[in-house]
């Protein structure tokens, strides 16, 4: 059987989903009007963003059998964050919040319990997921560093998603890069807030996962320890990460430049040889970053500064720059 063969009913698939994305022509009503394009009112409660989302995750995943391993490890990206919501509910003794869980359903693997209870509870209830091991490591290693334990755990994630997409075979060369550009994103994401956690920035170095391997931990260090004051972000980025924002004043420039660059790679896999896995995992990257646009949005809407600033960093992967 053929590539193409293989290929053509879910290339089909994906077309379709395709064009159900936002588009510049949609900007004006869901950048002003907080409309969507099919009538319903913009939201970013999770209860309305990821069920959907989960939904063309399952097509994919059912029209793309190749792709099963980098797809689920896409899921957990997401799923980690549930996972994270209710290791700081346990180290807290406090329920975990309903209106902050990631409905992930039918791709979920843990499931939301209102009730409190103890990291030691939590890490036994998680044995039997595929975050049991990595949830045992960090009981003992970090039992009450919350930040550590998330840096953790973001990074166990992020290494499998590496992994997965190093294990693509060569056809797939294409969305290798795809997930490799997203990877670059959580490290340069990584890079400029982990101080914030109270982090030494050498630890924040060593904690990416892509650019520890491609860059000298000094150089990622300075770029982690940098300040506003310091003048431009640009003076202290490695040469690797120029390209992205030549002229970076900070790091809202460089995470502009790096979901511009994913979001170019997104546009080229619909336009070059589409009997392989490289339109499916852009048309989900696409699909992330709309439902990412679309908590930003939501959050802008109710005149909070930081939701601002953030906004067009946001945008900058999504349909709605083209």
């Amino acid at each position: 059987m053929t590539s193409a063969v293989r290929f053509s009913a879910g290339y089909a698939r994906v077309r379709a989903l395709k064009s159900r994305l936002w588009t510049a022509l949609d900007r004006p009503l869901v950048l002003r009007a907080g409309v969507q394009p099919d009538g319903r009112p913009l939201s970013g409660d999770p209860a309305n963003v990821f069920p959907e989302l989960m939904r063309w995750y399952a097509i994919v995943m059912r029209m793309y059998p190749a792709g099963r391993v980098l797809v689920t490890w896409m899921v957990r990206i997401h799923e980690i964050e549930n996972l994270k919501l209710l290791w700081r509910a346990a180290l807290r003794g406090r329920p975990p919040l309903r209106t902050c869980w990631r409905p992930l359903d039918p791709m979920a693997t843990i499931d939301f319990e209102p009730r409190t209870s103890d990291p030691g509870e939590l890490v036994h209830r998680l044995a039997r997921t595929p975050y049991g091991a990595i949830a045992r490591t960090l009981l003992r290693s970090h039992p009450a560093d919350l930040p550590a334990a998330e840096i953790g755990l973001d990074r166990w994630a992020w290494t499998g998603l590496h992994d997965a997409a190093l294990q693509l075979p060569p056809r797939d060369a294409a969305a290798r890069r795809l997930a490799l550009l997203l990877i670059l994103e959580h490290d340069l994401d990584l890079l400029r807030r982990g101080t914030s956690f109270g982090l030494e920035a050498d630890l924040v170095a060593k904690s990416t996962v892509a650019l520890s391997r491609t860059c000298r931990i000094p150089a990622l260090s300075a770029a982690a320890s940098w300040q506003p004051a310091d003048g431009p972000l640009a003076r202290v980025l490695p040469a690797s990460l120029l390209r992205l924002a030549p002229a970076a004043a900070d790091w809202d420039d460089v995470l502009r430049g790096a979901r511009r660059a994913r979001l170019s790679a997104c546009r080229r896999a619909f336009v070059e040889w589409p009997f392989q896995l490289a339109p499916a995992i852009a048309l989900l990257l696409l699909r992330d970053a709309q439902a990412r646009a679309a908590v930003s949005l939501s959050a802008a809407r109710g005149a909070h500064p930081e939701a601002h600033a953030a906004l067009s960093v946001a945008l900058a992967a999504s349909e709605l720059e083209i």
